[in-house]
């Protein structure tokens, strides 16, 4: 298939995911504006990322046939355009439109109980972001001439941005998970269901490297008289 074909279904399966999660935000906080279409911006780019991230396990666990993830390198790109954006954006809010104190450096979240501030929140996603690019960057054809056999394993350093991107929201969101955990009486937070995914797709990768490794010496094993 032409990959200007597969590039176009991706986009439609992206653009599903953020209509979707747009009318949850919708619905959680009762507003749309241009602050929540950016989340969903976000939230959506995170979704694309790791499911292309997930496929590795779920195809080895659940013998899934290739053609299930056929689309897992667009939808991978497409998140990281979407991250991008966001990231231009919420870069404005801080540096030149400060509407929200969200957005202000100096701003204090209330992390596991202590006061954390803004910047231990921007950093993480920053460094996500640059994760990303990297990714990005290698993840043609020229890319693997030029890494070679290093090439798949310089990809995993994604699942590092898969947990900075965790921490990035979990200093933001902590305060409304622990008052929805005490009374959850409304829909659960995003941002908690993306958390438990997120440490649910780094989990699986992981259960996929004891597995492998289990193999191997397995079969080592058996060649050992």
């Amino acid at each position: 298939m032409p990959e200007s074909n597969l590039y176009k279904k991706a986009a439609v399966i992206s653009g599903s995911c953020y209509i979707l999660i747009s009318i949850y935000l919708m619905i959680e906080s009762g507003v749309y504006d241009l602050f929540t279409a950016n989340r969903a911006l976000a939230d959506s780019a995170y979704i694309l990322i790791g499911l292309s991230f997930a496929y590795s396990g779920l195809s080895y666990f659940f013998k899934l046939s290739p053609a299930a993830f056929i689309l897992r390198k667009q939808l991978g790109i497409i998140g990281f355009v979407f991250a991008l954006i966001h990231s231009v954006f919420s870069g404005l809010m801080y540096i030149f439109i400060p509407i929200d104190p969200i957005f202000a450096f100096d701003h204090v979240w209330n992390f596991l109980g202590r006061e954390t501030p803004n910047v231990l929140a921007f950093l993480p996603g920053i460094a996500s972001l640059a994760i990303l690019v990297f990714m990005t960057a290698i993840s043609g054809n020229a890319g693997m001439k030029w890494l070679g056999n290093r090439w798949r394993p310089a990809l995993r350093v994604g699942y590092l941005a898969i947990f900075l991107t965790v921490f990035h929201f979990s200093i933001k969101s902590y305060s409304g998970w622990r008052l929805y955990l005490l009374s959850p009486l409304k829909l659960p937070p995003i941002t908690l269901l993306l958390a438990v995914f997120g440490l649910a797709v780094i989990l699986l990768r992981v259960a996929l490297q004891i597995a492998i490794s289990l193999k191997k010496n397995k079969k080592v094993d058996q060649k050992d008289p």
